[in-house]
This record gives C-alpha cells, structure tokens and sequence, in this order.
C-alpha cells in the first residue's frame, strides 16, 4: 500500500509538473523581417502577475521595434516612388536621345540603325507602364483635390490622351512632310523629302520625348503628400 501511494504522488508530481508547461505564455510577432519577443512567463495556480510584468517591462522596446518598422516601411514607399518618377524621367531621356542619333546615320548604317532603334523602344516601353502603375496614386490625388473619386474617369482619360497624342503625331508628319513638298507618286519628290522623313524618324520625336521628361520633373505626388492624402481621405470616409 505504501509502495502504491508513493507511485501515485510520483504521478501527480509529473502531471503538476506538465501542467505548469502546458500554462507557459510566450508570445512573438513577426513583422517584415523583425522578429519582436515580448516574454514568457509561467503561470502557476491562475497566478501570471510574472508575466504581466514581464509583458509591461518589454513593452517599450516592442513599441520601438514597431516604430522602427514602421520607419522602414515608409522609406521603401519613398524609394519606391522616387524610383518610379526616375525610371520613367530616365526612360524618357535615353530613349529620346538615342532615337535623336538616328539623325547622324547614312544609308548604309543598316545595323546601327537596327540598334538605335531597338534600344530607343526598349526605353520607351517602359514608360507607358510606369504611366499606369503611377495611375493609382493620381485617382487618390484627385479624389482629395476635388471631392470625388473618378478613378475610371482618370484611367479612360489617359487611354484617350495616348490615343489623341497618335493623332497629334500623324498630323505633325503630314505637315512636315508637306513642308517638304512629299508626294508618294513622284519619285524626285521622295527624294526631297528624305530629310524631312530623318526629321521625323530622330530628333522630332527626342525632342518631344526630353520635353516630356522635363515636364515630369513637376509630378507633385511624393510619398509624404500620400501619406497626408490617405490619411485625410480616410478621415472623410470615417465621416460618411
């Protein structure tokens, strides 16, 4: 019998004991690469004043460690629209320059032509992409100037400014053209026209696309002014 009831203790201290472990607080986020520990505390009879004060003593260095994040976050939005504006102000830069360079070439650079002209669409095609990542952010930026949201509004404008700026393009070409006295039919006329037709194949549209370029300089929308346009847009809704 006394064999019995010291393996029957032996039992409930091993039960007590996996109690207690099974009652271990331990808590940890894990936020954008951060990984913040908080504390561990045991409870021991619903008593877990050791983890509260563990808990109350770690809080500031968590609210840091969320602060610090938080910073981090920010300055990537930063560079990431800095970026944006950049790739898009770069695009246009090197791709107007590089198509300007066609002007210089003779009619028999066939492959220098070739080049010049692969390389000024592969910048070019980066901006129109650019264009309606950086749309989002212009819907929000006229939402809060003028009280509405039209983000269908905008993004259908900008499909039918590019399309107006393809009309704006082929009218420029049948008036230089015409300026160079351009008939199709007439082969002296053609040959006349060569100049003109260079104008129109190099530094018209590097001329155009620097302009562009320049212009962009003066996009207001910074990752400070979205911070203050969200938060107040949010505020309006909030209100609604």
């Amino acid at each position: 019998a006394a064999f019995k009831r010291l393996v029957k203790h032996g039992e409930d201290v091993r039960r007590g004991g996996a109690h207690v472990l099974l009652r271990a607080v331990q808590s940890e986020q894990l936020m954008h690469g951060g990984v913040e520990q908080r504390g561990r505390a045991l409870r021991v009879d619903g008593d877990d004043a050791l983890g509260e004060a563990v808990d109350q003593a770690l809080q500031p260095v968590s609210l840091h460690l969320q602060g610090g994040d938080r910073r981090a976050e920010l300055r990537g939005e930063e560079v990431e629209r800095a970026a944006q504006l950049a790739e898009f102000v770069g695009a246009l830069v090197v791709s107007g320059v590089v198509n300007s360079l066609l002007w210089f070439c003779g009619a028999s650079d066939v492959s220098l032509i070739f080049a010049l002209g692969i390389v000024s669409e592969l910048f070019a095609a980066i901006f129109p992409t650019l264009c309606f990542v950086m749309l989002g952010d212009v819907a929000d930026y006229s939402e809060w100037v003028n009280g509405r949201r039209a983000t269908g509004l905008i993004y259908s404008a900008t499909s039918f400014a590019m399309k107006f700026g393809g009309g704006i393009a082929g009218l420029i070409i049948g008036v230089v053209l015409a300026r160079y006295g351009y008939d199709g039919k007439v082969a002296e006329s053609i040959q006349g026209a060569l100049p003109g037709i260079k104008m129109l194949m190099s530094w018209i549209p590097g001329v155009l696309a620097v302009g562009t370029a320049v212009i962009m300089t003066l996009y207001p929308i910074t990752t400070s002014k979205m911070n203050q346009i969200t938060a107040e847009l949010t505020a309006r809704r909030n209100k609604q």
